[in-house]
């Protein structure tokens, strides 16, 4: 079994920088970071001792003190755009002490902004190339061969080649849920909405090209777990003590015969939950809805962006202010509460 050694506690503590707490209690939803957890489950599974940090419920000074005192020999830190001052002076706290390693959204798209703060970018889907990274670092070996990475080589950013998108979804181990704070995420919840909820991810990746979107992390590379896979996490969250999940992929009923099977299986084994997801206008139909329903489906998200076809056809939705009127009254007609997103003053 691989170990770091050393005087390090733990071999890898993961961060999660979210310490915007100016208005924190008006978030809507606050979940866990799941893609820390799937991360922290790959690593323990290879045998290695791992720690997320999230700093949801804490202040900098709390967590840098804490991964002070866990003496890790590898950090690596989880960013999109409204994180990247924390994780920077992250960075520039540990620069020495470890080797320090940044992922997520706005790393992948702008890998220059982090590199010399950070030793080396994880770029796009993290398992497998943070993995790799890991091994070879407590290994004591070259690190610069490693595909789906980037690093600075005399002052220039080298971005490697892209390491390919896992392709079974269901060979990952589910989130390393028991490193995150669940009690403190179900008190919010409970406090706040009266249910307590969190996510679950059945695949990744969307196939279309709204003009607007960057899919920095999973691509356009469309990939689903099977449902069995899925509903054995759900009785997983629902042992932990929530009661309600949030389906956290890009277009929940992409596949129509999946989402079917997936409400069949849930049914099937008598689970009894509510859930939302996030839906396409031009994905759903009444009969879908009906069995969404029958399997704990609570509410459904709409990306409508616009009611004018012409600003629809500039974000290529690739659907009509008709479309999304049938899916509402379809949703609603079915006992489905809908809740809408729209983009105010898009171009054009």
């Amino acid at each position: 079994m691989p170990r770091g050694g050393g005087n390090s506690m733990v071999d890898v503590v993961l961060v999660y920088p979210y310490f915007h707490r100016e208005g924190w209690w008006r978030r809507l939803w606050l979940f866990p970071p799941m893609g820390l957890g799937y991360l922290a489950a790959v690593l323990r599974e290879a045998g290695y001792t791992v720690a997320v940090l999230d700093g949801t419920f804490s202040s900098f000074d709390a967590l840098a003190e804490r991964l002070e005192e866990l003496r890790p020999r590898v950090i690596g830190v989880y960013c999109m755009v409204t994180m990247k001052d924390a994780a920077l002076a992250l960075a520039d706290r540990f620069k020495g002490d470890a080797l320090l390693v940044a992922g997520g959204p706005f790393p992948t798209s702008a890998p220059e902004v982090f590199l010399g703060p950070f030793d080396v970018v994880v770029r796009r889907e993290g398992e497998a190339t943070f993995l790799e990274l890991v091994e070879r670092h407590l290994r004591g070996e070259d690190l610069h061969g490693i595909d789906g990475i980037a690093y600075r080589k005399g002052g220039e950013v080298v971005q490697n080649r892209d390491r390919d998108y896992i392709g079974d979804l269901d060979s990952l181990p589910f989130p390393a849920r028991d490193l995150f704070e669940n009690q403190r995420y179900k008190e919010y919840w409970s406090e706040k909405f009266g249910y307590r909820c969190t996510p679950i991810m059945g695949s990744r990746g969307c196939p279309y090209n709204c003009e607007y979107c960057a899919r920095p992390v999973f691509g356009r590379h469309y990939r689903e777990r099977s449902p069995r896979n899925v509903v054995d996490e759900i009785e997983e969250v629902l042992k932990l003590g929530y009661e309600r999940v949030w389906f956290s992929d890009d277009v929940f009923t992409l596949k129509r015969d999946r989402i079917m099977a997936l409400c069949d299986e849930i049914i099937r084994r008598g689970l009894e939950f509510d859930w939302d997801c996030l839906c396409r206008v031009d994905s759903v139909d009444g009969e879908l809805f009906a069995r969404m329903r029958a399997a704990g489906c609570r509410r459904v998200f709409f990306g409508i962006e616009s009611g004018d076809e012409g600003v629809l056809r500039t974000m290529r939705k690739r659907f009509t202010p008709e479309d999304a009127e049938r899916a509402v009254r379809l949703a609603k007609e079915a006992g489905i509460e809908v809740g809408t997103w729209f983009i105010l003053g898009y171009p054009g």
